[in-house]
């Protein structure tokens, strides 16, 4: 399955509210949205992806247990960024006080911000351009 790119004025319109609402709808999906409101839908990592990135995210996370300096997140954790994207990293950490300092109703949507520290793992099936640019949000 290839990457599919929904770009309509009534997805333009979507709310933040709304479009979690969109993503809790149809969660067998992987949802993002760019700045420009344009709506992505990933197609799901293969076996051996899957394995890669449950070891990013086991690093990250032993790591964090070992120093306990934040919060981890893994590849279904999304994150609204001030840009307006919202947008799911392979693997995240967040510093404690900055997840402290969120309000609850924030913390159960995707969180309003970008995390200290993402990792994205490049799948056969992603474009190199695409990551670069998602990195760079």
């Amino acid at each position: 399955m290839d990457v599919i790119k929904l770009k309509t004025p009534v997805l333009d319109r979507l709310t933040d509210a709304e479009f979690y609402e969109f993503c809790q709808d149809h969660r067998d999906l992987r949802i993002e949205r760019g700045t420009d409101h344009q709506i992505t839908i990933m197609p799901s990592a293969s076996s051996e992806t899957g394995a890669t990135n449950s070891e990013i995210n086991y690093q990250l996370a032993h790591w964090n247990r070992q120093h306990a300096l934040g919060k981890t997140f893994d590849s279904s954790a999304g994150f609204t960024l001030s840009t307006g994207a919202m947008l799911s990293p392979d693997a995240s950490w967040v510093a404690q006080a900055r997840w402290d300092a969120l309000a609850a109703d924030d913390r159960r949507g995707f969180a309003r911000l970008c995390p200290d520290f993402v990792a994205e793992l490049l799948s056969p099936s992603d474009r190199l351009t695409d990551t670069m640019r998602k990195m760079e949000h």
